[in-house]
């Protein structure tokens, strides 16, 4: 979105435009880079039919040729990666809904290298 313009931009400009339409998750890493998560194909939906697969996509690429970063288990009800920032810090979160009530989490500090340990948590 161009906030001076306040129009959204399209993918001929540079644009992120997720198609075909479907359940997708998508969270800004940076200007240029998004973490989506959606129907890429075979084996990339839970049971459940929600993203199990997490995808980094640099802005003027084709969203099918995203790097996967992160994946869940078919049986898991949804997978999601995010950014969070916060008081000047960002980190990156990966969840598994393992069930209706229970989340596998994952979080690190984020740095340019992306090369940070992760730590585990339950809910």
């Amino acid at each position: 979105y161009d906030l001076v313009e306040k129009r959204f931009i399209p993918p001929s400009e540079g644009g992120f435009v997720v198609t075909p339409a479907m359940k997708s998750r998508v969270s800004w890493v940076d200007k240029d880079t998004m973490l989506v998560g959606g129907d890429f194909g075979p084996d990339t939906l839970t049971k459940s039919g929600y993203p199990r697969v997490v995808r980094e996509w640099k802005r003027g690429t084709p969203l099918l040729d995203a790097k996967t970063v992160y994946e869940g288990d078919e049986n898991d009800v949804s997978v999601t990666g995010y950014l969070v920032r916060s008081k000047g810090f960002a980190y990156e979160k990966r969840n598994r809904g393992t069930s209706f009530y229970s989340s596998r989490h994952q979080i690190r500090k984020h740095t340019e290298a992306r090369d940070g340990v992760w730590l585990d948590f339950q809910e």
